[in-house]
């Protein structure tokens, strides 16, 4: 093993047993609550897909890139483990987000003078949206919090919110001031909302928050505004799963074209994404899909009628400590 990459996951195993101990670095109150974090499981459940034959394998779990931030600081670490415990300060609120870190691989082709073969490589890659939560507004049980995929948009907003603050001089209280007057609850209620009503519309596709336009809801929650509006899709329109296969034949090294399943990147939708055959696409934006072990397919358009497809292999991970 290359020296470097060895030292590199030690510092890595080290920050990770740090937080996995309950941690209280994050601390600066007299004031203080130990939480257990529990992330989603893996692979996700697809109890409430009517036709399981068809539905995907997930590819193999390698890590949780795990992302906490407050009004103050920005924390990444790694975890194989299922939960984690930390202390903060209570009621104080911050952003979690876990994502998947999944292997996948890349065919290598090797060739002499007397054969011709191909290796498969494998390698890291991130390519599901996170779980989260955002805390101290998402219910506790016991002093326990559930990631979920359907909370991980909001909990990248906060999070993105924070650091664009820090980063533009925004002062500790201002930043949790406004945090706390936001009603993080009723917004995730709507996009929860939103979820089980297209679930249930079998003529379109399944809600995908990770769709929304996240600069212009994060310039109107800085001003203070909140509208269920901001959480419609806009620029948006469904698209048949057949039509995204169409005239793609780069696909059949790993997986034959008569086997080959698409993943979206917003988990909960790959539970229905087979029964319901379309998915939501959003024009002047690259729609990434991918067949959870090898190739991904972007999807560009600037209108219904004109859609490019481009088939790529999935990018490689790099740890980001």
């Amino acid at each position: 093993m290359n020296f470097y990459r060895f030292i590199n996951k030690i510092i890595v195993l080290f920050l990770s047993l740090l937080l996995l101990e309950g941690c209280d670095f994050w601390c600066n109150s007299s004031q203080k609550e130990e939480l257990l974090v529990v992330l989603p499981a893996w692979p996700p459940d697809n109890s409430g897909n009517k036709s399981k034959s068809q539905y995907p394998d997930y590819p193999k779990l390698i890590k949780w890139e795990i992302c906490l931030c407050n009004s103050y600081q920005d924390t990444i670490f790694y975890s194989n483990e299922t939960s984690f415990t930390i202390s903060m300060n209570k009621n104080e609120p911050f952003s979690i987000t876990a994502t998947p870190i999944t292997q996948a691989y890349k065919v290598i082709q090797s060739s002499d003078s007397e054969n011709t073969s191909e290796n498969m490589e494998s390698f890291e890659t991130s390519f599901f949206f996170p779980s989260g939560t955002v805390y101290p507004f998402e219910n506790t049980e016991n002093d326990i919090i559930t990631l979920s995929w359907e909370n991980g948009f909001l909990a990248e907003c906060l999070r993105v919110f924070f650091k664009n603050g820090i980063k533009n001089g925004k002062s500790n209280s201002e930043l949790k001031e406004f945090a706390l007057k936001f009603n993080w609850k009723k917004a995730q209620n709507c996009i929860n909302n939103n979820i089980q009503k297209s679930i249930i519309d079998e003529n379109h596709a399944v809600y995908n928050p990770w769709l929304i336009n996240s600069t212009r809801l994060l310039e109107n929650l800085s001003n203070k505004k909140f509208y269920q509006s901001y959480f419609n899709l806009t620029n948006c329109f469904d698209f048949f799963l057949d039509e995204i296969m169409e005239d793609i034949t780069d696909l059949t090294t790993v997986s034959n074209q008569e086997n080959f399943h698409l993943f979206s990147r917003f988990i909960p939708e790959n539970e229905y994404l087979y029964s319901k055959n379309k998915t939501m696409i959003k024009m002047d934006n690259p729609n990434f899909f991918s067949d959870g072990i090898c190739y991904g397919i972007i999807l560009n358009c600037n209108s219904k009628k004109i859609v490019s497809k481009e088939v790529i292999y999935l990018p490689i991970y790099h740890n980001r400590l």
